[in-house]
């Protein structure tokens, strides 16, 4: 299985693997096999913002907003596999799980208030946003110890856990 990032706006080549590696890590712990994209764009605080206000109706900046290319309704993506398949993007042949937008302002402020980097924010911040592509979601306690555990997973499988002394090169 492969996961291509595909970033509108600059990141390093290692915030480029890392999130490659924790989408795989989400994918694989769904089960879900071949070749997907995840699109990805950083923003600052007014851009996201407006975003925000523009699809949610919420005037306020954000950590993190996803856009699903397919609802999974009562489930997530590995129930759905009709679904995946018509997400496949016909020139590359990837299946475009969707659109993450993440805010640096908050990484930046996120990572000082939690005490880990800014790599530790930024990785957990794709994370959660890869599981709300894959059709998780944290209305509930249920569905929240459900995402929960699969950010963890993911993120424990890069050595990003949260006590970790993240430097961005593990």
């Amino acid at each position: 299985m492969t996961v291509k990032v595909r970033v509108e706006g600059g990141v390093s080549a290692s915030a480029m693997g890392m999130m490659e590696s924790i989408a795989e890590s989400l994918l694989a712990h769904e089960g879900l096999d071949g070749r997907y994209a995840v699109d990805v764009c950083f923003m600052d605080a007014a851009g996201i913002r407006r975003v925000n206000r523009e699809h949610r109706g919420v005037d306020r900046a954000t950590d993190v907003l996803s856009f699903p290319g397919e609802a999974f309704p009562g489930g997530t993506a590995r129930k759905y596999p009709q679904r995946l398949r018509r997400l496949t993007e016909p020139e590359t042949g990837l299946r475009v799980l969707g659109d993450v937008v993440i805010c640096m302002d908050k990484v930046r402020d996120q990572a000082r208030a939690y005490g880990h980097s800014p790599e530790r924010e930024l990785g957990y911040l794709f994370a959660h946003g890869v599981c709300h592509l894959l059709g998780y979601d944290h209305c509930g306690k249920k569905e929240r110890a459900a995402m929960r555990a699969l950010e963890e997973s993911a993120m424990a499988d890069l050595g990003l856990t949260r006590d970790c002394e993240c430097d961005g090169t593990n």
